[in-house]
């Protein structure tokens, strides 16, 4: 191992830096000193420059472009100010209204399977489809749900499967609606029709039934004391929603 030089000027002190690295800094003394320090904090103070360099270049582009420049506190606010005014804009629910605490938030695509059943005119496609246009109208088409078509022989399987269809249904109903949830959200669910009922070939009865238990997977519970709404109990053949069963749809998916 070589003795190190003797650094006894700044000059020198150039030099061994140069020519043969830093190992012997630390022995520098007096003037040479602070040489020693400043390159050793070089890296640092460029590394410093380069991040504020950056960061204002950011800002005046933001700036020149318009941008606010929101703090975390700022933006977390704002997310609660957003929730707030799409909560305020959603109209009110009809009074007295029940829901079942659920509703649907993404798309569900239901499919008919016409076996079992007896064979109606129009075909239970065409009136599932109508029945489900009821509510699609009554809120600008903004429930999540549609009927792709037929499934034949898929059947009823009381999971979620999202099949309309035919199954015999004990207790006297006429149809029910079985819903798969997720927290508050419903993530499927199925139909299924009464092929038994004397008024099933009775298109009217049909539909009414058909958009009554779609009401359910949408998010609406029996309306005991409104004669006039589709999610009235006992069906009454009307297809048609009232203006409550409206508000209600909207109230859900404004």
């Amino acid at each position: 191992m070589k003795r190190p030089p003797v650094l006894n000027s700044s000059r020198h002190y150039r030099e061994v830096v140069r020519h043969r690295g830093h190992p012997h800094l630390r022995q520098v003394s007096g003037g040479s000193s602070f040489a020693w320090f400043a390159i050793r904090a070089l890296p640092m103070v460029l590394a410093m420059g380069i991040v504020a360099i950056v960061g204002i270049g950011m800002l005046v582009t933001r700036v020149k472009t318009g941008q606010r420049v929101f703090t975390p506190a700022e933006r977390r606010y704002l997310v609660i100010v957003a929730a707030q005014a799409t909560e305020a804009a959603r109209p009110p629910a009809p009074l007295g209204y029940a829901f079942n605490g659920a509703r649907i938030d993404t798309m569900l695509v239901f499919c008919v399977d016409p076996v079992g059943g007896p064979q109606l005119a129009p075909p239970l496609l065409d009136q599932a489809r109508v029945a489900l246009d009821l509510w699609k109208t009554a809120t600008g088409g903004r429930i999540p749900l549609s009927i792709s078509g037929e499934c034949r022989g898929a059947g009823i399987s009381q999971g979620g499967a999202n099949v309309i269809g035919w199954e015999h249904i004990s207790g006297g109903a006429i149809g029910w609606a079985k819903r798969v949830y997720g927290s508050s959200v419903i993530e499927g669910g199925d139909i299924a029709l009464e092929p038994g009922w004397p008024r099933v070939i009775d298109p009217a009865c049909t539909v009414s039934t058909i958009a009554h238990e779609l009401g359910h997977i949408m998010g609406l519970d029996h309306q005991l004391g409104d004669g006039r709404s589709i999610m009235f109990p006992y069906n009454q053949c009307r297809p048609a929603l009232s203006d409550r069963d409206v508000a209600a749809a909207r109230h859900l998916y404004p």
